[in-house]
């Protein structure tokens, strides 16, 4: 009774660390956010649908396509959080500086070479995030059991997405006066600050358990192609892959969002006016993370993959059939659980369709797969907006959402039920 007491207090301590250390983290990303703030900078930088339509692919294919490499650099379970920490500190938060003081010395600057710079440190900024990310999730999965997993990952990016709700506010409210793309290096500078902040409160993670497993052996490349196999021999993990990669490719556009609200076409609304409006997708993430992490913890995780998929459905459909601010909030909102969707059940489905102990191999093999295909499902809506324009694209991606949406439910099956994974649940 006393060992249950000392766990349940262990659990509550650190899901209280996790929150308040997501909760800074989503402040940061609010102020900087890729979907609004990077997307408007870039468009006042002069760039076309094309480099638009790669924020998508950089920011996705970074973070996913590289895991691999942690298994090689966090390998070992007693410095893990140690090395977690000191990685975001020195290769990851640094580009966020790097970038504010880029913006802030633009004017010196040909706007080309700015632009591509700029793409370049965001694309350093997640391929570090990518590196870590498959390593960060096992180790959050490693710190709480199954019943409470979701619940606890829901409520730690819920609370993210809580205060990004305010950086969103805040964003939108300073790039309202301004009036040089310089000043937005200051919104890169603060969420440099707010990002180290963030990442140490997870020093305070008890982790003790974890400390006392053995190390993860550095495997050689083929082993971890044979984890890779083993993986993919399950047919119920392909068609969870098959699954995400038609929802990846049904909602690509995000950045698009953006340029079509600030149109003509969209109502016209000012660069500021989005980026307020686009704190509505950190308040739908919030609620989603909580509702979607507590549902999949009840009745399993398939279904916040199929309530994402029905939801990029409605944002098309917000997006095509209005204009005007109203719109604009409805549609980052319906965003907001869309993401939410891909993270909070995404996770838990590939923690749950693992066929094996190697459960990171596992989830670097998903990944990675899906990563492929995010690299290119943004380039050719890039591509296909500069031919065909954004209402095509938008009813195409519709359409794509749906096909995902039926493919989840009638192919895709819940690991929790299924008999022939003993490891589904772990």
């Amino acid at each position: 009774m006393h060992q249950g007491k000392q766990v349940n207090q262990a659990t509550v301590r650190n899901a209280v660390f996790n929150a308040a250390g997501e909760s800074f983290w989503g402040l940061q990303t609010a102020l900087v956010s890729s979907a609004t703030v990077l997307t408007v900078l870039l468009t006042r930088l002069g760039s076309g649908p094309l480099m638009i339509s790669s924020i998508s692919a950089i920011e996705a294919g970074g973070i996913v396509i590289p895991q691999i490499f942690g298994v090689y650099i966090f390998s070992s379970a007693a410095q893990r959080k140690k090395r977690i920490i000191l990685w975001h500190w020195f290769a990851v938060i640094p580009f966020l500086f790097f970038m504010g003081l880029l913006v802030c010395c633009g004017s010196a600057l040909p706007k080309l070479f700015e632009r591509w710079v700029l793409l370049f440190f965001f694309g350093c900024f997640n391929v570090r995030i990518g590196i870590v990310s498959a390593i960060w999730m096992d180790w959050l999965a490693h710190l709480y059991d199954t019943k409470t997993r979701g619940t606890v990952m829901g409520i730690g990016f819920g609370c993210s997405a809580t205060t990004g709700i305010f950086g969103g506010l805040l964003a939108g409210k300073i790039i309202r006066g301004v009036h040089d793309t310089r000043e937005y290096g200051d919104l890169y500078l603060a969420a440099g600050l707010i990002a180290f902040l963030s990442i140490s409160l997870f020093w305070f993670i008890n982790d003790s358990t974890i400390k006392t497993e053995p190390s993860l052996p550095v495997p050689p490349l083929r082993a971890l192609i044979n984890d890779f196999k083993e993986s993919l021999r399950h047919a119920n993990f392909r068609a969870f892959l098959v699954g995400r990669l038609l929802a990846t490719a049904g909602f690509c556009i995000l950045p698009f969002v953006t340029v079509y609200y600030t149109s003509a076409t969209g109502g016209g609304l000012s660069e500021g006016a989005v980026v307020s409006c686009g704190s509505a997708q950190a308040a739908g993430f919030a609620l989603a993370n909580i509702l979607l992490g507590r549902l999949g913890d009840r009745f399993g995780h398939r279904v916040g993959l199929m309530i994402g998929a029905g939801m990029q459905v409605v944002t098309m459909g917000i997006v095509l059939t209005g204009a005007g601010t109203i719109r604009c909030v409805c549609a980052f909102a319906s965003v907001g659980i869309c993401v939410s969707a891909g993270l909070v059940s995404h996770y838990n489905m590939l923690f749950e369709t693992c066929p094996h102990a190697n459960r990171t191999a596992h989830i670097v093999a998903g990944n990675f797969i899906i990563g492929l295909g995010v690299l290119v499902f943004p380039v050719l809506a890039g591509l296909t907006i500069a031919r065909w324009g954004l209402p095509v694209v938008f009813v195409v991606s519709a359409i794509v959402s749906a096909v995902a949406l039926v493919w989840f439910m009638f192919f895709v099956k819940e690991p929790r039920r299924s008999q022939n994974n003993n490891f589904a649940v772990t």
